[in-house]
């Protein structure tokens, strides 16, 4: 696609909404009006370098702009890095929705939806322990030693049923890679 202004002014009403989405799933809610502030900042710098030329993947573009520039933003507020790690921890979803959402086709949402379900089909067939405290750790993002507070157990015993869980998860991923390739 050559950026035009016509295929500039299309692309920001095609994207504009999902990568507001995109940035506050990074920034938090709360952080709503730096999230459209960066999502503006990050279409003009889009358009003032590739205006007039050939993109083979746009929206791909913008969506890496704008991740790139959460990571930044969270870097600057917490220099301890917490929040980066949890992201960084989170990389595989966080690709998923990105590809899924790139377009606004069926074909992407039902893939999202199906990778979704083999996920928290694993999840669920982690005994009732192991899914806990798997679940602290990922979805809550408690660090093990907070885990093992608050559940009364040895911080040996959070990290055996974490080192489990991902172990059964990656036993999932052959089936998340087919259904991938079946839609790339």
């Amino acid at each position: 696609m050559k950026l035009t202004s016509e295929s500039f002014e299309q692309l920001y009403f095609t994207c504009s909404g999902r990568l507001m989405n995109y940035a506050s799933r990074y920034l938090g809610e709360s952080m709503k009006r730096d999230c459209i502030d960066m999502v503006h900042d990050c279409f003009v710098s889009f358009w003032e370098h590739y205006k007039g030329r050939e993109i083979e993947n746009p929206e791909g573009l913008l969506f890496t702009t704008v991740r790139n520039r959460c990571l930044d933003s969270i870097r600057k507020r917490c220099p301890d890095n917490t929040l980066l790690e949890r992201h960084i921890r989170d990389v595989s979803t966080d690709l998923l929705y990105a590809q899924c959402f790139l377009s606004d086709t069926a074909d992407y949402k039902t893939v999202y939806e199906e990778l979704e379900s083999i996920y928290n089909n694993a999840v669920d067939n982690l005994s009732p322990r192991c899914r806990e405290i798997f679940l602290l750790s990922r979805r809550d993002n408690l660090s093990n030693k907070e885990i093992a507070l608050k559940l009364g157990i040895s911080i040996k015993t959070v990290e055996k049923n974490i080192t489990k869980a991902l172990s059964v998860l990656r036993a999932t991923l052959p089936a998340i890679a087919a259904l991938l390739f079946l839609f790339k």
